[in-house]
């Protein structure tokens, strides 16, 4: 069943990596042309004194946070974007263009 190669792969995989789910595929799918999305999380945390449980779990930031402020940034990831500048000149991607 597929729940035993999740459990298979998340046991050999690193622990920064997780898989959630898995799916049956016609057998000409591709995993990097035609994957729809990627998911990412990245953790912070702050405080005056770094954390030792923390380390390697999230990045430690000593300064106040400013919510409001990450939020209005992270906004200019959402949308339709150019990421040639991201590639190599031997990229077999054709279309930079990204959503």
């Amino acid at each position: 069943p597929m729940s035993q190669w999740q459990y298979a792969m998340n046991r050999t995989l690193p622990d920064d990596i997780y898989v959630n789910n898995v799916v049956t595929v016609d057998d000409d799918f591709h995993c990097r042309y035609d994957c729809v999305g990627k998911r990412y999380r990245y953790k912070v945390y702050q405080a005056q004194q770094r954390d030792p449980f923390q380390s390697g779990l999230k990045t430690f930031i000593p300064e106040p946070l400013d919510l409001d402020k990450m939020n209005r940034a992270a906004q200019q990831f959402i949308g339709t974007h150019d990421f040639k500048g991201f590639c190599s000149k031997k990229t077999e991607v054709e279309s930079k263009v990204q959503t």
